[in-house]
């Protein structure tokens, strides 16, 4: 689902049965071949962290939406 927000996802979730089991948050550049060579990455990424939280910021330093679902009654 290229292209979605985590906003219209979140919307799409609360109008439909699906439960979720997992939805990890990982911030940008804490995923990638990068991460494990360079050391001011990884301390990006520690500090980018915190703000995966923040609701509005987390729009913008989630690295990509990943949910694990499970269908609802």
């Amino acid at each position: 689902m290229n292209g979605t927000t985590l906003r219209g996802f979140r919307r799409l979730l609360r109008d439909h049965p699906w439960r979720v089991v997992l939805h990890p948050k990982r911030p940008i550049g804490s995923v990638g071949r990068n991460i494990s060579k360079s050391r001011a990455a990884r301390l990006a990424s520690r500090l980018f962290e915190p703000l995966t939280f923040v609701p509005g910021l987390e729009e913008v330093f989630v690295h990509r939406i990943t949910y694990v679902l499970e269908k609802g009654d």
